[in-house]
Parts: structure tokens; C-alpha cells; sequence
């Protein structure tokens, strides 16, 4: 069905691929359009980035065919009416090489209601399994129900939910830690037992959009350099800390301190039994380190604790994301 769509004549226009070395531009504004409520910060640099891409044109196009990991990267599918980019899909492949990606899915007000959204889905899903892949995942607005029930019509059920909270100033909370729970840096002789505990306590949706690599745990042969490196070049100073009750490891927290206006952020991992326990030691230690920056996190609906301590904390919650899976 996708490939008969693509091929038919179409003076106005209609389905077809997405082209980087000519569309990235074009797509950003189309994002900025139809997500005006919702970019701030983060969006915003994605936004600029797509730009800088755009003007690279034929140069883009000949990295995008010699490095097919960035092709990859830049694949989807636009909906095109007399020379304007009207719709757009983004689809790319994860990590684990047999899960593909839905993003930046959205089309013009002025043109929905006409079935553009369904016709780009189906051709993100169809490109999906046309090159192997067993399961194809995204995420969307809780409250945005005329997609949700676009995706549930294509198939998409929602495995797992993430609260996106943020604060202008993090300031640091008197939070005490319950009696037997220590906080420390990671021991880099145990690596292992820390990426174990990821793999387990997050959910495997999860990981198709942020993957668990022993990179993340592993202490560089130059800690320093390594650290100065990221700063300087990169913009952000990284740190982690463990959390342990009575000796056994109960969670992971990683911060990131961004220089300059770009929002400082962190991550929490969690096993079943640590839940309730560790979150005020942990996000107490992630505050301190970001006392003073504006933060923004996403949350997983299982940390409970976590949530009510930050809107506590003085964080507001700025959306609540579904995670849709699709077999394949």
C-alpha cells in the first residue's frame, strides 16, 4: 500500500520520503507550528539543530548515504501539498536494531482531519517492518486523544508512562534519609552490578528510547580528562551516585549540570525495593548539585515518591507522556 502511494502521480503533491538534505528545514518549521505549546528549552535547540542540518544540503546528503547509521537517523516520511511541507513522520531505528522509532509526528491545523496523520503512520510502519523490525514504539501526550486514538486504531497500546516535570531554580530540601539508606559515589570495581540493576528496573520500553550501555557505567581510564573533556566541548559537567540500603544497591541517580541557559537534568532508576525508600536521599543529592539551575526530568508513573517530592520541591509537571508499542 505505502509503495503504490509513493509512486502514484500527484501534481499537488501527497506521500512521499523524506529528503534531509532538503526537508530538515522545512520539517523544523512544520514542528514549530504544530508543537508551539510545548517547545521550550530543549525543543527549541532541537528545533536550531535541524536548521543548522538543513543548510547543509548536498553535503548532508552525501554523509546520509556513506554512514548508513545516520541514514537511519534520518528517515520518515513527509506529506507535501503544492510545494509546502504540510505533515511529517519521523522513523528510525533504536538501538537494539530490531525496535524503529516513531517521532515528530504532526501535521498542519489547517490540513488535519483529512487522514494525512493515518497515511504517514501507516508508511513509518510499513518502512519499520520492510527492514526488519519486530516492534515500532513512540510517545505521546496523555491528553492528546486524537492521536492516541489514531495509534490504538493502527494498533499501539501504551506500556508505560512518564511524568516531564520542571523548576526555574532547583533549591536544595531538607529530605532526611530513613536509617540504613547511604548515598555514595559509584565504586568502579562493581560497574556491573549498577548496569544489572538498570537493565532490570527499567522498563524495556523504555530502553528502546534510552538504552542501558556499560559506557554510562564504567569509569573512564582518565576520570579527570574525560570530565573536563565533556565540559568544555559538550557544556555539561556529569555526575552519579549510588544508593544503598544496608549494603545492597536500591538505586542510581545521574545528573547533568548544563552551562550557559540549556536546562540541567537528571535520571533516577529505581528497582521495586528501593521505591519509597531512596527517592528523598537521592533527589536531595541531584538539587544540591543543580541548586540554582533550571531543571527539567522526565519520571517514570511507577516513582510515586519521587513525583510528590519534587512538586514538593517546586517543580510543575509541563506534560505526561504515554509509551505506545506496536508488534510487529
Amino acid at each position: 500500500m505505502v509503495s503504490r502511494t509513493l509512486t502514484h502521480p500527484n501534481s499537488r503533491g501527497g506521500l512521499r520520503r523524506m529528503d534531509p538534505a532538503r526537508d530538515l528545514g522545512r520539517i523544523a518549521d512544520l514542528l514549530e507550528i504544530a508543537f508551539a505549546e510545548e517547545l521550550a528549552g530543549g525543543g527549541q535547540a532541537i528545533l536550531r539543530d535541524l536548521h543548522v542540518l538543513g543548510y547543509m544540503g548536498p553535503l548532508l546528503w552525501v554523509i546520509s548515504r556513506s554512514a548508513p547509521f545516520l541514514g537511519d537517523l534520518l528517515s520518515g516520511f513527509v506529506w507535501e501539498e503544492d510545494g509546502h511541507i504540510v505533515g511529517n513522520a519521523t522513523v528510525s531505528r533504536a538501538r537494539n536494531r530490531s525496535a524503529w522509532i516513531i517521532s515528530n509526528v504532526a501535521v498542519l491545523p489547517a490540513y488535519r482531519g483529512r487522514g494525512i496523520g493515518r497515511r504517514l503512520m501507516e508508511a513509518a510502519i510499513e518502512h519499520a517492518r520492510s527492514h526488519g523490525g519486530r516492534q515500532v514504539v513512540l510517545q505521546v501526550r496523555r491528553d492528546n486523544e486524537p492521536a492516541k486514538r489514531l495509534y490504538q486504531s493502527l494498533g499501539f497500546h501504551t506500556v508505560g508512562v512518564v511524568h516531564e516535570l520542571h523548576v526555574a531554580s532547583a533549591q536544595e530540601r531538607p529530605w532526611f534519609s530513613p536509617p540504613g539508606v547511604a548515598v555514595r559515589l559509584p565504586d568502579p570495581n562493581h560497574w556491573r552490578a549498577a548496569r544489572r540493576l538498570a537493565l532490570e528496573a527499567v522498563p524495556q520500553a523504555v530502553q528502546i528510547f534510552q538504552p542501558v550501555r556499560s559506557a554510562e557505567f564504567r569509569t573512564p581510564p582518565l576520570p579527570g580528562l574525560a570530565e573536563w573533556a565533556r565540559y568544555f566541548l559538550l557544556g555539561y559537567r556529569r555526575q552519579q551516585w549510588w544508593a544503598e540500603y544496608q549494603g545492597h544497591l536500591v538505586g542510581l541517580l545521574t545528573a547533568e549540570r548544563h552551562r550557559g541557559t540549556h536546562p540541567s537534568t537528571f535520571e533516577i532508576i529505581l528497582p521495586p525495593e528501593g521505591r519509597t525508600l531512596v527517592e528523598a536521599s537521592l533527589l536531595r543529592r541531584a538539587l544540591r548539585f543543580l541548586r540554582g539551575r533550571a531543571v527539567r526530568v522526565q519520571v517514570l508513573d511507577e516513582y510515586h515518591a519521587a513525583i510528590r517530592l519534587l512538586r514538593e520541591a517546586g517543580f510543575t509537571e509541563r506534560r505526561v507522556l504515554d509509551t505506545m508499542l506496536l508488534e510487529l
